[in-house]
């Protein structure tokens, strides 16, 4: 996951989630994407994971 769009940087993955498209890098627009998205998305994760595996025995 990245706010990147380094075609260099995705060549290392073999899938790579994009977001903040047409964000330049350094912009504040992309700041506010590599700030706070990945971590909204990794806090969105996280709670689908808890709430999946916190009822197993």
């Amino acid at each position: 996951m990245t706010a990147s769009e380094d075609a260099a940087l995705h060549a290392v993955f073999d899938d790579v989630l994009a977001f903040g498209r047409d964000a330049s890098e350094g912009s504040s627009l992309h700041r506010i994407y590599a700030t706070f998205g990945v971590t909204y998305f990794f806090d969105r994760l996280f709670a689908q994971y808890a709430r999946t595996f916190d009822s197993l025995p």
